[in-house]
């Protein structure tokens, strides 16, 4: 792409850098969850997010007229990516490979503990670690390997898959990506100067509050910040919305001129930022992190692989309807997407379990017990395993 000289040169690199880009995602946040301890599996989890935040940052930044963002450096910009995928290509021949994978798959216990050993500090005992292990090859080595078709079509894994698609389209049918794509247009109509530099303000919020969900993850669980996020989206998009009630210049492409002054410009700003601030506490980084905990290891490549297809046709979908949406129904547009915050926001709270601080097998026994409409054969899982998190 930055030696293109014609419009189908970036669009073929495009393309091949979308799926490149698509693979890493899931296999980057399956690896991650595999590899965690129970106690930080979710901080662990999120910080694959962490670094694609703060990548958008980096990319919003150099691409400013002020750096990069001008007709003569713009291949720069597009180029540099090479260079974090050669030192990601140099280094990963030194990372370990899944303990879990080379035991649960490969059935290679004496590489799955040294690989455990290079992963945790010396001195701390594997035994806890590598019998949950095994008790998980244990259950899945009684029954036959699953095909895909068999896996996606499971009584046992059905309520797993229709939660792996409400929290991945909570990601995009929320219209964070609108959100951010059209802040340029948001910070014009609210008077301000200087919007490319203003535009930043999405991308450093988003970094800064993906690193409060790292630290917040495994305190106050995934369906915690899920619900926050989203209840606090929908209330960033109300504010939003009376901000631009009195403001017209997002439509026009001007600055506002209605007689609101400063406070309808604040309205606007907080409303848009306050969205991806929520956003990034958990609708931005759990989604991706917790398909690893919802699934075993015999299943979890198919899962991811759902998950994957789920994200990006929601997330086709709402840049095909985004902006309709936004001039059929100015100024009232944002609150479509409030309205949707606030029903996943509910459906998420009735329906996501608590898996912070649960092993990977009893989450398992726990969805198979629900799944046979046993509900106290359900609770007891965690309840004898000293856990009371997946209520």
């Amino acid at each position: 792409m930055a030696f293109a000289r014609s419009y189908g040169m970036l669009i073929g690199g495009r393309i091949v850098e979308g799926i490149a880009g698509g693979i890493a995602m899931v296999v980057v946040s399956a690896y991650l969850g595999e590899i965690a301890p129970t106690s930080v599996r979710g901080a662990v989890g999120t910080l694959s997010q962490f670094t694609i935040s703060s990548a958008i940052f980096l990319a919003t930044a150099l691409g400013l007229p002020y750096l990069l963002g001008t007709c003569a450096h713009w291949h720069l910009v597009v180029g540099a990516p090479v260079a974090l995928a050669v030192i990601q290509l140099c280094s990963l021949p030194f990372f370990p490979r899944s303990p879990r994978y080379l035991y649960i798959d490969k059935n290679n216990l004496s590489a799955a503990e040294h690989a455990l050993r290079r992963l945790r500090p010396v001195g701390v005992d594997l035994a806890q670690e590598l019998a949950e292990m095994k008790a998980e090859k244990e259950k899945l080595d009684r029954l036959a390997r699953p095909s895909v078709f068999q896996v996606l079509r499971s009584r046992q894994l059905r309520f797993r898959f229709v939660l792996t698609a409400i929290l991945h389209t909570s990601q995009q049918f929320t219209g964070i990506n609108g959100v951010f794509y059209y802040s340029s247009a948001i910070y014009t109509s609210a008077g301000l100067k200087n919007v490319a530099l203003f535009a930043l303000l999405p991308a450093v919020l988003n970094v800064l509050f993906v690193g409060v969900s790292v630290k917040l993850v495994d305190r106050l669980g995934r369906r915690s910040l899920m619900v926050i996020g989203l209840a606090g989206m929908c209330c960033s998009y109300v504010i939003l919305t009376a901000g631009m009630c009195f403001n017209d210049g997002f439509f026009s492409g001007k600055s506002s001129s209605s007689s609101g002054g400063n406070w309808t410009a604040a309205l606007t700003i907080t409303g848009s930022l306050g969205v991806v601030a929520f956003f990034s506490v958990g609708p931005g980084p759990v989604p991706w992190m917790i398909v690893n905990e919802l699934f075993p290891q015999s299943t979890r490549a198919t899962a991811y692989a759902f998950a994957g297809v789920v994200n990006w046709t929601a997330n086709y979908l709402v840049g095909q309807f985004f902006l309709p949406i936004l001039n059929g129904l100015h100024p009232y547009g944002f609150l479509v997407f409030a309205a949707v915050s606030l029903l996943y926001a509910l459906l998420l709270y009735y329906l996501q379990p608590e898996t912070k601080g649960v092993e990977i097998d009893d989450i398992d026994a726990y969805f198979n017990s629900k799944a046979e409409g046993d509900e106290a054969s359900a609770l007891s899982c965690c309840f004898l395993a000293g856990k009371d998190t997946l209520a």
